[in-house]
């Protein structure tokens, strides 16, 4: 009897934690049903089903080895704005292609002395000349204005694009961020 209870176990050991616990659930299912049999059989007068409810029971009651508990699984990490490329410097610059996306935010600011500046600030697809073609988007174009911070919502498909400004007496700032 002891080789047959370790056969068992070690073929329930082998299932899968799913496998186990839908036998487990049949198990009782089958045992309860048994009792209310069993019940039902006892209160009309009858005796002689106990001893067989009692067995069903019994065995009903041996699932196996118990399931090894998983860890509670991480609560997702709510979204949100990241900083994906930051750009800065002061006066005229060109980046290296980075890629953006449609809904990416493009947040410029600049900071300056004096009143007289020139803040123009567009991307370019890659491959393309900033003098030649049309920018794929323009972020800021100010002159003569005090410094400010702006955001510009990328509507159209994503690319790869260079930055490109042009700027006189003034720091600057771009960062391109994605909600993610």
């Amino acid at each position: 009897m002891a080789q047959y209870w370790q056969r068992i176990t070690a073929w329930l050991g082998a299932q899968s934690q799913t496998a186990r616990i839908a036998l487990g659930v049949s198990a009782l299912v089958i045992g309860c049903g048994c009792c209310s049999l069993g019940y039902a059989a006892g209160s009309s007068g009858s005796s002689n089903n106990t001893p067989a409810v009692a067995a069903a029971t019994a065995t009903a009651t041996q699932v196996g080895p118990t399931a090894t508990a998983k860890p509670p699984t991480a609560t997702p990490k709510p979204k949100a704005w990241v900083t994906i490329k930051h750009l800065a410097g002061s006066g005229n610059s060109q980046s290296d292609t980075f890629e953006v996306r449609t809904g990416d935010h493009i947040l410029t600011s600049c900071t300056t002395s004096s009143e007289a500046n020139l803040f123009i600030a567009d991307l370019y697809r890659q491959g393309e000349s900033s003098g030649n073609n049309t920018a794929y988007a323009e972020l800021v174009d100010r002159a003569n204005q005090p410094c400010s911070k702006d955001t510009y919502t990328i509507q159209q498909d994503g690319a790869n694009v260079y930055l490109r400004v042009q700027a006189d007496s003034i720091k600057w700032t771009v960062d391109v961020q994605r909600f993610q």
